[in-house]
């Protein structure tokens, strides 16, 4: 039971100033039952915040927001989008079947973020995500990312994107991405407390200006491209070049 749980040689103290190392040394079912115990702390204080703001909003006549509407979800409604998702262009091509199992472990992750513990309204929108995949080896394989840009937006040009997946940087699979998902968990609940191995996406920049201390282009955690990336890039919150993490970090969360 994940109530009161806490690790072999852990505090109460531990449990809310764990260092990376602490968390990185716990086991799958250790790493699962602090989180357990962590999501019903949050669950009961947010259910009584709830109560307190419903009380208080009837008594004046206000109707709420539905604050338990998943992220991207919001963002859809807002912007009235009728398909959603991303362009993923294929940069490695050493090896068939390897790709293979990159996509099918690539649809584990994205499902993983569409679950309704996300978040409500996801079963409304989940049936008009599109991921668009371009592959060309004669013209993608082995080439830089400078020259990745220069092909994306050649074929954005002529290309009729939909609001939803018309964003100001694409993404890109590379032989280094694609095994890193090959060889990590798909699931968002997996301990990355350290943020350098997780598997990841290359996110290429097809709008900014390239300027000192940006490459523009960044790693961002696969885990992370529906409930933190997707919510961003399409009400356009922040540019990529404030959303790029410093030096060679894989990015998670803009907040």
């Amino acid at each position: 039971m994940a109530t009161g749980y806490l690790p072999p040689g852990w505090t109460e103290e531990t449990l809310t100033s764990a260092t990376p190392e602490q968390w990185d040394a716990l086991t799958e079912e250790e790493y699962e039952l602090v989180c357990q115990r962590k999501i019903q702390a949050s669950l009961a204080v947010s259910a009584a915040n709830k109560i307190v703001i419903e009380a208080e909003a009837a008594a004046q006549g206000i109707t709420l927001p539905n604050f338990n509407l998943a992220g991207f979800v919001e963002v859809i409604r807002q912007e009235h989008l009728e398909e959603w998702g991303f362009i993923v262009i294929r940069a490695t091509y050493e090896d068939d079947e390897e790709w293979t199992r990159f996509q099918a472990k690539w649809d584990e992750a994205i499902q993983d973020q569409l679950t309704p513990d996300h978040g409500e309204g996801i079963d409304e929108v989940k049936g008009t995500l599109n991921f668009e995949w371009i592959e060309d080896q004669e013209g993608l394989d082995g080439q830089s990312v400078d020259d990745i840009r220069g092909y994306y937006e050649t074929w954005r040009s002529h290309a009729r994107l939909p609001q939803g997946m018309d964003h100001a940087l694409c993404l890109v699979v590379t032989r280094e991405s694609l095994q890193s998902l090959l060889d990590g968990s798909t699931s968002t609940a997996h301990n990355y407390s350290n943020r350098q191995v997780a598997p990841f996406v290359l996110a290429v920049d097809t709008e900014s200006d390239l300027e000192e201390g940006y490459n523009g282009h960044f790693k961002v955690a696969i885990s992370a491209l529906i409930n933190e990336l997707f919510p961003i890039l399409a009400a356009q919150r922040l540019t990529p070049p404030e959303l790029a993490p410093e030096g060679d970090g894989i990015w998670f969360s803009a907040y």
